[in-house]
């Protein structure tokens, strides 16, 4: 790999990582609320997206007979992707009221995995022995992680951090076909907009209730970072990456996400490494490499976030 591919890729590793780094600091400290944090995070991607959208339909003239179809067109198949990812930003806030952010990106990671991975076997896909094995050892590693007991993680941030994985995962399924890629990112949260003007209904009513408002300036400027830099050019960096590497490096590779997120959450939020978390992260990670270099023939990119 060169040396400028394998920074593009930390950068966006840093990135992905940077999400559940910034999402927990800015709950953690009470600076924003759930839904308002997840509002300006969605937003802030839009906003910052919005001007390939509109430089792709000023340059290109879409032929309907053609493979050139205009992936901005609006079609009903289309909000089963943005339904996907804007499940997948709100229980990842909801989360993280309660994980630590590297218990948190584990779980998400882990849940990711498990739900393409068991789409992959209802659609009958063959499963080599190595691949069984590796999904054994990552399902041991998720259970022994979420065991009851004194350094458990908590059962309603978890059940949400595992319903924000199964939705990143479907997102997933759902566009890893797309011939443009980068560009139906952006449509995807350009078409999550309905669900923010939801958002900030609901933000709006509960302040009309409460008579205050859930957030400053501290916790939107962490919420728009999210948003416009982890996420929105985060993704676009990602899909640059792709571009340079195989598949499999692809996958591996963002095996490293749950690990930065565990080392920042020590050394930025002030978080323990617990030894359920480093033996579960070993099991679940391990699990999953194995799984991975087990594929006789690995099918196309799995794009996470």
């Amino acid at each position: 790999m060169k040396i400028s591919t394998l920074l593009l890729a930390l950068a966006t590793l840093i990135a992905f990582a940077a999400n559940s780094i910034l999402c927990r600091l800015a709950l953690m400290s009470e600076n924003i609320g759930a839904l308002e944090f997840t509002a300006f995070r969605l937003a802030s991607g839009i906003i910052i997206l919005l001007p390939l959208i509109l430089l792709h339909k000023n340059k290109h003239v879409y032929d309907a007979a053609s493979k050139n179809v205009d992936p901005l067109k609006i079609r009903f198949s289309n909000f089963y992707q943005a339904a996907a990812l804007f499940g997948y930003a709100l229980f990842f806030s909801l989360a993280y009221i309660q994980l630590e952010a590297g218990t948190g990106a584990l779980i998400l990671f882990a849940s990711v995995q498990i739900t393409m991975i068991g789409v992959s076997l209802v659609r009958g896909n063959k499963v080599t022995l190595p691949e069984w094995t590796g999904v054994i050892i990552s399902f041991s590693g998720l259970i022994y992680l979420l065991s009851p007991g004194f350094s458990a993680p908590p059962v309603l941030g978890t059940a949400f951090m595992i319903a924000s994985g199964v939705s990143w995962g479907i997102y997933s399924l759902l566009g890893k076909d797309q011939p443009q890629p980068i560009l139906s990112t952006a449509r995807n949260f350009l078409f999550c907009l309905p669900g923010v003007v939801v958002l900030a209904l609901i933000i709006f009513g509960k302040s009309m209730q409460t008579g205050h408002v859930k957030m400053n300036a501290d916790g939107i400027i962490l919420a728009v970072s999210s948003g416009a830099l982890a996420s929105g050019l985060g993704y676009v960096l990602w899909y640059l990456t792709v571009q340079k590497i195989t598949t499999v490096s692809a996958s591996v590779i963002q095996l490293a996400v749950p690990v930065l997120v565990a080392i920042g959450g020590v050394l930025l939020l002030d978080e323990s490494l617990t030894l359920r978390l480093a033996l579960a992260s070993i099991l679940i990670i391990g699990g999953i490499i194995i799984a991975i270099c087990g594929r006789n023939a690995p099918e196309p990119l799995n794009r996470q976030h």
